[in-house]
């Protein structure tokens, strides 16, 4: 069963990670949630939120970063935010950035995120970040459906906490499998 796995791991230690907290707001409320604290529903007091993005992105553009690098976009749930669409289509223009991982509740419709999947925006790997307390069987169809695009990638996060694990151990297993095949 394992010997389909080719690599795991990032093994290219030159490799550049900018995390970048796009949004503070998300639409579940998960009892484990490491970004607790830190969504405080502020994002919706910005005044000018495209200039605020944009910003980062310039900066992320300029010629000083002359090694590769990828850009994690984290939040809250980062699909919420209303520019998701342009920014990360200007992340995929910039040539050093080699990949912009979306970590997203796989929330949004199958569509919305198909809309990632054209050339200008191929860098793409969306992070579908399973949550057992909002689980529902379309997410797995959603990772599946997903698969099939030719310009992203899925990759299944699944949070592990052994409650959690104990209580939907099949569902568990399901997606285990789902990231190993």
């Amino acid at each position: 069963m394992f010997d389909t796995i080719s690599a795991a791991g990032n093994t290219n230690y030159k490799l550049l990670t900018f995390s970048w907290d796009i949004i503070d707001v998300c639409n579940y409320k998960c009892s484990y949630c490491s970004a607790k604290a830190f969504n405080k529903h502020t994002f919706k007091k910005i005044k000018d939120k495209k200039a605020t993005w944009q910003n980062v992105v310039k900066i992320l553009s300029l010629k000083k970063i002359k090694i590769p690098f990828t850009v994690e976009l984290l939040g809250g749930e980062p699909t919420l935010h209303p520019d998701i669409y342009e920014i990360v289509k200007e992340l995929c223009a910039i040539d050093n950035c080699i990949q912009v991982e979306i970590t997203t509740n796989l929330s949004k419709s199958i569509n919305f995120f198909k809309q990632f999947d054209t050339q200008e925006t191929d860098k793409v790997d969306i992070v579908a970040s399973y949550h057992p307390e909002y689980f529902t069987p379309k997410f797995i169809d959603k990772l599946i459906e997903l698969d099939k695009c030719k310009h992203l990638t899925i990759t299944p996060l699944i949070n592990l906490f052994l409650q959690s694990i104990l209580k939907n151990f099949g569902t568990f297993l399901n997606l285990f499998f789902i990231t190993i095949l």
